[in-house]
């Protein structure tokens, strides 16, 4: 203190002569009174730093101030960096006070600090109005930074305000506040939605002024619903000439939302005014989903239609994320059921089909069968159930697929097809899934009724597989580890691979499950999909005589004849006699001798001559071969049995072939 005093007495006699310089006679010169100026302006502001050091000392002495920051000397508090460091430190134990005096006394020492120290204390008293003056002197509103958005200093604000934002939710959502009357709240709410004045005393309108803001943007019903005061729909304006309609509605009690939000009212209302004008909209749709408010954060982000890609971040994600996705879907239900005046509708729906968009792209199919439900979006419903389909391995959970795919698709047929919104991208759930893209294009492509046959078909394929699995298990499974195998064909038909079992595949695959079916002897079902799928019939049944031949020694003749008879009639002579020959020589190149002769037996059903001839000639029958090419006169048909003949070393046939050769020659 005695220090302190002799300072003021050297300051006090300091500026008394540059007072007598100030005041000579004669004037002094201008280079005098300059340095005369100046140093009057270094000995105020020597009075108040000495008044800052004294306020620490006495600090000090009281023990409210632990200690100055290290190696603090009265020269420091002209070093804005260490003049900073005391700021800090008072505004540490509370000396809100004498740090403003410091910042307005020292050069370059922010002041903006201490306003947000002293406005975060107010904060936490309750005093609610003097928080925002305090707030109001050291950030920028969201507005005027997006206008001012050029300059470094308006930079550095917007850097300082999200900071300080920060602060501020953190501390309303931390210290507790007095409770608010939330009838009077819903009276109001009554009021406000009418557009009637709402009658109250001056005390009663600055204490909401204080608790909610001044922000006219904020309507009463967002505040409401945050407070949980109504949990239905809020009612419209009514007309005057709904009368007693309107009355009946105001009658009727409202149902109390159970609490969610760990805030008090006012708290909460405190926040929603900060970040409404001071933080981004990412801001405040992170704050109303910490505490549960989506149907705040659904209107808020349709009302100011914020872009789609930050809805899918800042709100669709999050409640997928916490497993809140059914409060999500309420919200947006209430929007697409309100009356189109409301304008919210068709903003809506552009946001269900960007998420679906969304969905799509990231392959997540059974989310987006629950989006396209809100979309009611039938026919790409069936789409995407198809592609789950394809992507599922289970045999059973497959069919369950389908069998909604079917329903989706009907449901499309019988009811108007929403169109693609402009303003958002139209919605392909074409590449969901690596195991279905390559069909997704063909099958978003297709017609509501193409679309339904093609299902209807792959029901009744898959379930034919199955049939024909569990046979082949039953029959292959005996003795005592019976059990135990049809156990394990059982879990192996049921984990067979989904693109080898689908029709929505491309056209080899359809071709092969075809043959599969011709070979398991379904003949009607296979058929059925080489005519709706415009299959290549000869080719098909070509093959599947070829794998009966290979796959079936005992019985492959007669399961041969089976499918020939089913055949028969369904092509042209000329393919049949192609099948015939193929199957022939699938016959006899076996080595048994009875698939031989039944491979002989099958040459008489070839309606073309010449083609007899050759099937003779794969049987090995080179005299029936032989006769039959003289009685066609064939020259070229000797030639070609007189060349097997040679091969397989048979002389008499060769001999019967140079003569009659021999013969056409003379």
């Amino acid at each position: 203190m005695l220090i302190s005093s002799m300072m003021q007495e050297l300051l006090r006699y300091a500026r008394h002569k540059f007072d007598s310089v100030l005041s000579a006679s004669p004037p002094p010169s201008a280079a005098s009174a300059a340095r005369a100026q100046h140093g009057l302006a270094r000995c105020a502001t020597g009075d108040s730093h000495l008044a800052v050091l004294h306020g620490c000392v006495q600090l000090l002495g009281n023990g409210q101030l632990a200690s100055l920051p290290s190696g603090f000397a009265f020269a420091d508090l002209s070093v804005a960096s260490r003049a900073r460091e005391l700021r800090d430190a008072l505004i540490e134990c509370d000396r809100l006070r004498l740090a403003a005096s410091l910042a307005a006394h020292c050069a370059e020492v922010e002041p903006q600090p201490v306003d947000v120290a002293a406005g975060l204390a107010l904060l936490r008293a309750g005093r609610y109005a003097d928080a925002k003056a305090h707030f109001e002197l050291c950030m920028q509103p969201a507005a005027a930074a997006r206008a001012n958005n050029s300059s470094r200093s308006a930079l550095a604000l917007a850097d300082h305000t999200a900071a300080y934002l920060d602060q501020i939710v953190e501390t309303l959502e931390a210290a507790p506040s007095g409770s608010v009357d939330e009838r009077q709240l819903a009276e109001l709410h009554a009021c406000l939605s009418s557009g009637a004045a709402v009658p109250q005393p001056a005390a009663a309108a600055d204490s909401a002024a204080d608790q909610f803001g001044d922000d006219s943007s904020m309507s009463a019903e967002a505040y409401l619903h945050a407070l949980h005061v109504v949990a239905s729909p809020l009612p419209s304006t009514s007309s005057p000439s709904s009368g007693s309609g309107a009355q009946h509605q105001q009658q009727q009690p409202r149902r109390r939302a159970a609490p969610i939000s760990s805030l008090d009212s006012v708290r909460l209302m405190q926040c929603v005014f900060y970040l409404r004008r001071y933080g981004t909209p990412r801001q405040l749709l992170n704050f109303w989903l910490r505490h549960c408010l989506i149907d705040d954060a659904v209107r808020y982000a349709l009302g100011a239609r914020l872009p789609a890609t930050l809805f899918i971040e800042a709100i669709v994600r999050p409640t997928i994320r916490a497993g809140r996705q059914p409060l999500l879907f309420s919200a947006l239900r209430q929007l697409l059921d309100a009356p189109p005046a409301g304008g919210l509708g068709a903003a809506a729906r552009d946001y269900i089909g960007a998420t679906c968009q969304w969905l799509s792209e990231c392959g997540a199919l059974t989310l987006l069968v629950d989006w396209l439900q809100l979309a009611g979006d039938w026919h790409r419903l069936g789409v995407c159930c198809v592609q789950l389909f394809l992507a599922e391995t289970n045999s059973a959970i497959q069919l369950r697929y389908l069998e909604q795919a079917k329903h989706y698709v009907s449901e499309s047929l019988s009811r108007p097809r929403h169109p693609p919104s402009p303003s958002s991208p139209h919605d392909s759930a074409a590449s969901a899934v690596s195991a279905a893209s390559a069909a997704s294009a063909g099958i978003e492509a297709m017609s509501g009724s193409e679309l339904l046959k093609l299902i209807t078909l792959q029901s009744q394929l898959s379930r034919a597989l199955m049939s024909s699995h569990a046979a082949s298990a039953s029959g292959g499974s005996s003795g005592t580890g019976s059990s135990s195998s049809s156990r394990s064909n059982q879990q192996q038909q049921q984990q067979a691979a989904p693109a080898a079992l689908s029709l929505f595949g491309p056209h080899g695959h359809k071709c092969a499950l075809a043959e599969q079916l011709l070979v398991a002897n379904n003949f009607e079902l296979a058929f059925q999909i080489m005519h709706e799928c415009r299959l290549p019939v000869r080719d098909i049944c070509q093959q599947a005589v070829c794998k009966l031949a290979l796959a079936s020694k005992r019985q492959a003749a007669t399961r041969i004849n089976d499918l020939l008879r089913n055949i028969k009639g369904t092509i042209d002579d000329d393919d049949w006699d192609l099948v015939v020959e193929a199957a022939i020589a699938a016959l006899a190149s076996s080595d048994g001798g009875d698939d031989v002769r039944s491979a002989e037996k099958l040459v008489g059903k070839l309606v073309g001559p010449e083609r007899r001839v050759i099937g003779y000639l794969r049987c090995g029958k080179l005299k029936t071969a032989y006769l039959t090419a003289v009685k066609l006169n064939s020259r070229p048909l000797v030639m070609q049995i007189r060349d097997e003949a040679q091969r397989t070393d048979s002389r008499s046939v060769l001999e019967l072939c140079q003569k009659y050769l021999a013969q056409q020659l003379d």
